[in-house]
């Protein structure tokens, strides 16, 4: 018996010297008056361009946004001081970045900047209960599951996470060596049901010479926190799971219908997170196939 799952500021500092001595008193605080309300006005934020920081420059200052929602934004005159910054979360942050904030409703939110496509970005999330109290989530660069390098050529950031209602998801939006104005996009679903291996579909075995057959989708999907699959360890791996116990047999066929997916590969492990070992699969020794449809059926041996 043999049990198996398949893993498918703006800081500006104004120095106020000796002016115009020769001023009355009275002129001169006038006159030192007026400059420092001018600076202080210029530090109050603003949209940013013409050396004013976005007014979401600082975490606790971040945007809100929700499912649905595209919002226009900009990292131009950006700082990268403060909470999150200068960190690494799912990459590296090289360029000064602004936030946003959403709060989880227990479905998978993707962050994209996609529609950015000339901008090589980068997107990390953190939750916490505040914005001085932070947890990295994760983040990528351009080979998110909404448009990445490989299939796209674009360099845009797309991100996606299982959220957890009431939690607040902190979103930083930096750049790769460049700053940029551009569109943030969020969008929230349902993850299917056997998205994570400890829910895995259970596939039944049927006797020798007879057959069953089961849909699936990987819409929505997310990646388990597991190594990728060591036959197709690139981009984002939006992953589906199944279970079935082999019986009596000493191996099984697998055909794949394809719907709108492209190709379907998948991995064999003997339990969740670990690898199934002495197996064949497409005649190839080895747990991992990336292209089920060749040959087909695919034996698992």
């Amino acid at each position: 018996m043999l049990t198996n799952a398949l893993k498918e500021d703006l800081n500006r500092n104004f120095k106020l010297s000796t002016l115009l001595a020769n001023l009355a008193k009275k002129s001169y605080v006038s006159i030192v008056f007026l400059l420092l309300s001018f600076s202080q006005a210029l530090a109050g934020g603003g949209g940013g361009g013409g050396g004013l920081a976005p007014t979401n420059d600082p975490i606790c200052s971040a945007t809100p946004i929700s499912c649905g929602q595209s919002l226009s934004g900009t990292t131009v005159d950006a700082t990268n001081s403060g909470t999150g910054e200068n960190e690494t979360c799912g990459v590296s942050q090289s360029q000064p970045g602004v936030w946003y904030v959403v709060t989880g409703n227990g479905q998978v939110m993707t962050a994209s900047l996609c529609s950015t496509s000339s901008w090589d970005s980068k997107i990390s999330v953190f939750s916490g209960a505040n914005c001085s109290t932070i947890s990295c989530v994760g983040g990528n660069d351009d080979d998110g599951p909404s448009c990445n390098s490989l299939s796209s050529g674009t360099l845009a950031a797309s991100y996606s996470w299982t959220s957890v209602p009431s939690v607040n998801y902190y979103i930083l939006v930096h750049g790769y060596f460049s700053d940029e104005s551009f569109t943030l996009d969020l969008s929230c679903a349902s993850t299917p049901t056997n998205d994570l291996c400890a829910n895995a579909e259970t596939i039944t075995i049927p006797c020798s010479g007879a057959s069953s057959s089961i849909s699936g989708t990987t819409l929505d999907a997310t990646e388990e926190a597991i190594a990728k699959p060591s036959c197709d360890n690139v981009g984002t791996i939006n992953d589906v799971w199944y279970t079935f116990n082999t019986g009596a047999s000493a191996s099984i066929d697998f055909t794949v219908t394809l719907g709108t997916a492209s190709w379907i590969g998948g991995e064999v492990f003997s339990s969740c997170g670990v690898l199934a070992s002495g197996l064949s699969i497409g005649g190839n020794s080895g747990n991992c196939d990336y292209y089920f449809l060749s040959p087909s059926p695919t034996t698992i041996s």
